[in-house]
């Protein structure tokens, strides 16, 4: 059963930059989305099971759930039309952190982070160029972890300019969180780096729209317009394709699901959203859905797998329209509807029950599933 928790929606405001002039390091702007970016893609979150991490222009912010679920109190929604859910507006602006460490020259497209327990948060971001920032932030001691990275590394592909402006994916790896892979659509490549060093670049058959990590072995499944590939970097044959999976349609996102009793990979493809039994890849001729989920009213931009305690795995999906549905695979009259502000630029889930996402207007929200 899908149970709504809270949905509240909150402004994003931080402090104010140097070119801000005099007026005062205490004084905040308000956040916006810049530009949409990539119309498919709302790859400009990440969370963990304590904060969330997001990029807005150039840079990259921190909000931690406390702060969210703090400021709001025992947050509620708004029934709408159809039954669509409405979120309750937070009474002020949250005043998000940003995070030092990340030197872009072009607009951030795509953020991954992992908790690495310990008190430990490896972070990463790519920017429209193919550029890749990584960094590692500890808190202890009563320190802000944003205000330092204790390690991070700046780097970009060898064939990587600023005449390739366009989206740009990051994945990290989670037992090797100092191993990323950035995918960049205009550019049609896949560079795995280790730190500073490119470990290796291939080409991709189409333009990347989205990348995920399937195993921690250096495995990877692109999105590559109407098709799913699925890159295994330990052999040299073909570029390291191992399995390619014809879809026939627009693939725009890509998801995993973290419960291994059901290894599930999600996909967007226009207004629906496939799953696929990783069990079954490339053991067949030609690979079937596991399931398929419908209803959404425009195409999706981001899915995230729901994991609540009680171990059911839920789905929800983002649309372009700032619509979310969630949903439990093969249950269509459980499916739960809500409705932003405008578009997705960012969409994450924190490995629980819990899904925050940025709109283009500048808006933070956040919801929770219960079991």
């Amino acid at each position: 059963m899908v149970v709504l928790s809270a949905f509240t929606r909150r402004s994003l405001e931080a402090a104010s930059t140097a070119e801000d002039g005099d007026r005062g390091t205490n004084a905040t702007k308000p956040l916006r989305g810049t530009s949409g970016g990539a119309y498919w893609a709302a790859t400009r979150c990440a969370a963990t099971r304590g904060a969330a991490y997001f990029g807005t222009g150039k840079d990259v912010y921190r909000a931690t759930f406390k702060e969210i679920d703090g400021a709001s109190g025992d947050a509620s929604f708004v029934p709408g039309k159809d039954g669509v859910s409405l979120p309750a507006e937070a009474p002020e602006p949250l005043h998000v952190s940003p995070m030092l460490g990340f030197v872009h020259r072009e607009e951030v497209q795509s953020v991954a982070c992992w908790d690495g327990g310990g008190g430990s948060t490896f972070v990463a971001s790519a920017d429209a160029a193919g550029s890749l920032c990584v960094c590692e932030f500890r808190s202890g001691g009563g320190e802000d972890p944003t205000s330092c990275p204790e390690w991070s590394y700046h780097v970009k592909a060898p064939s990587a300019t600023t005449m390739e402006l366009g989206w740009a994916g990051v994945s990290l790896g989670e037992r090797q969180p100092t191993r990323a892979a950035v995918a960049r659509h205009f550019a049609k490549d896949l560079s795995v780096f280790d730190g500073d060093v490119v470990v290796r670049t291939v080409r991709t058959i189409q333009n990347p729209t989205a990348i995920e990590l399937l195993a921690e072995d250096g495995t990877y499944a692109v999105a590559e317009k109407s098709k799913i590939c699925v890159y295994d970097f330990r052999q040299g044959e073909a570029g390291g394709l191992a399995h390619c999976l014809p879809v026939n349609e627009m693939v725009t996102c890509l998801a995993k699901s973290n419960n291994s009793g059901q290894p599930l990979v999600a996909s967007g493809i226009g207004r629906t959203v496939a799953l696929w039994d990783l069990r079954k890849w490339g053991s067949e001729r030609r690979t079937t859905e596991h399931a398929r989920i419908r209803g959404l009213r425009s195409d999706v931009c981001g899915i995230e797998f729901l994991e609540p305690c009680s171990g059911e795995t839920k789905v929800c999906a983002a649309g372009i329209s700032g619509e979310a549905r969630v949903t439990e695979p093969g249950k269509k009259k459980e499916a739960l509807d809500l409705k932003g502000d405008s578009r997705w630029i960012g969409f994450a889930s924190d490995g629980g029950g819990r899904c925050v996402g940025v709109a283009a207007t500048g808006g933070l929200y956040s919801f929770t599933v219960s079991p």
